[in-house]
């Protein structure tokens, strides 16, 4: 008994060093989660900061509305070993950022600079992600805040914020898309990617199926009936004994759209395969009365897409379907065997339309004869 109590003493006296040695923030706000119009105090504790630097240290507030933003200087006041200071978050801002200098240096915060969203009853605001993605991906924050450029730290922003206001990413999606040469294949990157070079195939399918087979999966498809955009009811059980490719989907979707010219290719190829069925379900879309856009679209793109309209549940921007499925983004591809079991689901695209191609032609090799893996 005595070991035994020694050993939680040891252990007891080791964690508190090691809570005693965790870094902390330098700065640090009166409210985790800060509303516009509200009154903010920051603490910043300069030890260390800046080195033998005697400079004065100054701080200011930059609060962005996506691209635009305003500065206010804020002054800091001694408070024992910290500096005090307060300023109030303007009514228009989604994001802002604290600069802390001495002279011509800056306190980057280990590179990810001091920045914070905007909150409503503490949940971000519409445009929170989406300015802190403009901040680390755009060189905003490299400018101002003395922080590395992020690409992907910013296309992952982008997408919370697509996820959480599905609804208003328009303003947003160009910027998001312009990333996309920047992240390579890194990012988006559901099966393995050779290169992002434009036009080009895998250069090994077997190598590129060998991937694809450490990634299947095996559970049953969550049954399910929608009518199609001329009215038609599609039965998932009807279907039972074919390959079916769900690729969930909206028409403000940018990457749902740069995936489709890779899909279309999919579709082609296996036209006339009466065993592999595609259907794209549309889901997510504003208002009430949106299949004539989504007919509309399809029609001036000359897809030959088999479109399912997902239903909508009451007083959600949930759909029937895509709650099933539990999707969370799109695009979201997942491919169902014959025995109506799930052997895929992947987010994103491909680098090319023709890797697109390779990669969901590959997964349906495998899901057609699963056992022989």
């Amino acid at each position: 008994m005595k070991k035994l109590k020694l050993l939680f003493a040891i252990f007891a006296m080791l964690y508190i060093q090691h809570i005693n040695a965790q870094p902390q923030a330098r700065l640090n706000l009166s409210d985790s989660y800060p509303e516009a119009g509200e009154k903010i105090t920051l603490t910043y504790n300069p030890t260390g900061a800046f080195g033998h630097n005697k400079k004065a240290i100054k701080a200011s507030v930059y609060f962005m509305d996506y691209k635009k933003f305003q500065v206010s200087n804020i002054s800091l006041k001694p408070d024992g070993n910290s500096l005090k200071g307060e300023f109030i978050v303007d009514k228009t801002a989604k994001a802002f950022f604290v600069k802390i200098s001495s002279g011509e240096e800056v306190d980057n915060n280990n590179d990810t600079g001091y920045l914070y969203a905007v909150y409503k009853d503490k949940k971000p605001v519409v445009g929170a992600y989406a300015s802190e993605a403009y901040f680390y991906s755009s060189g905003f924050g490299t400018e101002y805040a003395k922080v590395t450029k992020d690409i992907k730290k910013g296309a992952e922003l982008y997408k919370k914020e697509f996820l959480l206001y599905p609804q208003h990413s328009d303003e947003y999606q160009k910027d998001y898309m312009a990333l996309w040469p920047q992240l390579a294949a890194a990012t988006f990157k559901t099966t393995i990617h050779i290169d992002t070079i434009p036009g080009e195939h895998y250069k090994s399918m077997s190598k590129l199926k060998a991937d694809l087979a450490q990634k299947m999966i095996n559970k049953p498809a969550p049954a399910f009936s929608l009518k199609d955009l001329n009215g038609k009811t599609v039965s998932l059980a009807d279907l039972r004994g074919k390959i079916v490719i769900l690729d969930f989907w909206a028409t403000w979707c940018m990457p749902c759209k740069a995936s489709f010219p890779g899909m279309q290719l999919a579709v082609k190829k296996y036209k006339n395969n009466p065993n592999v069925k595609f259907l794209f379900v549309d889901l997510w879309e504003r208002g009430d009365y949106y299949a004539d856009e989504v007919r509309k679209f399809i029609k001036d793109s000359h897809y030959d897409f088999h479109v399912l309209l997902d239903e909508k549940l009451s007083g959600s921007r949930y759909t029937k379907v895509g709650q099933l499925y539990n999707i969370n983004a799109i695009p979201t591809k997942i491919i169902i065997d014959k025995k109506g079991n799930i052997r895929f689901t992947f987010t994103g695209g491909s680098a090319t339309p023709n890797k697109l191609l390779d990669e969901v032609t590959g997964m349906i090799e495998l899901a057609e004869k699963p056992n022989k893996i």
